[in-house]
């Protein structure tokens, strides 16, 4: 009796897809409450097989606001009912692409962002341990510089 594992069945000497996901954040590291933070999510598969199947997600913090987002390279399509998940089309060995997601930050949050990229396939992976990525950003309060001219009498 076979047991489904939800994942595709690979053949014998058949080398799996092998999907990677880097992030990056602007500004990098530290950020003003109330301002805006830009996340980059540069995807791809270095091969040798396609990955079938690919969702991208990014699990923005809740104190993140309004995010938009913008795609190049690969097709990616929103997921119905997730707030920043995307099906990616098939990735041929050496496709990928990149999705730049911007927030506002809440006015009312200091403290510590953790955001975490993933990117899965059904299919086994040669090296699942890049595909994932975290960044940590430090969130300071704005500060308020006052301006008040001299007038001489």
């Amino acid at each position: 009796m076979q047991v489904n594992t939800g994942e595709e069945p690979q053949k014998a000497g058949v080398l799996p897809a092998d999907l990677s996901v880097v992030k990056a954040a602007s500004p990098p590291g530290v950020a003003l409450t109330g301002g805006t933070i830009t996340y980059t999510l540069a995807f791809s598969n270095v091969g040798p097989a396609t990955a079938h199947n690919v969702v991208l997600s990014d699990d923005l913090p809740a104190a993140l606001l309004d995010p938009t987002f913008v795609s190049a390279g690969a097709a990616v399509t929103p997921v119905d009912g997730s707030r920043l998940a995307w099906s990616v089309a098939d990735l041929a060995p050496g496709e990928g692409g990149v999705v730049t997601v911007t927030a506002t930050i809440s006015p009312e949050y200091v403290g510590v962002l953790t955001n975490t990229a993933r990117i899965q396939a059904t299919a086994r992976e040669a090296t699942p341990e890049d595909n994932e990525a975290r960044l940590v950003t430090q969130v300071v309060p704005a500060k308020h510089e006052v301006y008040l001219p001299l007038v001489r009498r």
